[in-house]
């Protein structure tokens, strides 16, 4: 088996942006569990994210200011300061889950579908509490019966609220479709290790 440890260099800063996009996700269900609240505007870019149907960073994401958590996050993670195990667990997890949804051709197909069903709301707000809901529903449905089951660590108290337990679900959900996109742009793990340098210094240069 070859194994491509090589980016694309005309790619990178996409890449990157991509693969924050999965860090602040992961952060922001951190944040939940433990606290049982979190960065708003960043929940809020996160979740907007399963509305938009491209597959262009630039056309998800505004710029690197909404995704200034996970961009934090990862580069604290690569650099091994003040860095949460709990992130880098539920990224990893979102990166073999979105592997195993990827085999399931029908249940993406349901996935799409029921967004689609959520957009074409009368009142439709993919913020707003009734959506988040119908988001956290579907993860349940779909990507949450697969392996890994993803295990979220936190309080009792926050984990049992219906309020955050359905942001947690919703903010899942979001990852695996930013996985999906960091693939796109041509990620896989093996090229975290490899280019560590690579990215830290590109991250240096988007976070300045």
């Amino acid at each position: 088996m070859t194994i491509n440890t090589t980016f694309d260099t005309t790619k990178l800063p996409k890449h990157i942006l991509a693969l924050a996009s999965i860090i602040q996700t992961s952060a922001l269900v951190n944040e939940l569990a433990i606290n049982g609240q979190c960065d708003a505007k960043s929940c809020d870019v996160s979740i907007e994210s399963l509305a938009k149907s491209s597959n262009e960073i630039d056309e998800i994401y505004t710029g690197a200011d909404d995704l200034n958590l996970g961009l934090m996050a990862l580069k604290q993670m690569l650099e091994k300061t003040n860095s949460s195990k709990n992130i880098l667990l539920y990224s990893l997890s979102l990166v073999k889950l979105e592997k195993a949804l990827m085999r399931e051709s029908k249940m993406l197909g349901e996935i799409a579908g029921s967004i689609n069903e959520i957009k074409k709301s009368t009142y439709f707000d993919i913020k707003h509490q009734n959506s988040i809901e119908k988001l956290a529903n579907l993860y349940k449905r779909s990507a949450g019966k697969l392996q890994p089951k993803i295990l979220i660590n936190g309080k009792e108290d926050n984990l049992k609220n219906v309020n955050v337990a359905n942001h947690i679900r919703a903010l899942l959900l979001a990852g695996v479709r930013s996985v999906s996109l960091w693939r796109s742009y041509g990620g896989n793990i093996w090229q975290l290790v490899f280019n560590k340098k690579k990215i830290i210094t590109q991250l240096n240069q988007i976070c300045a």
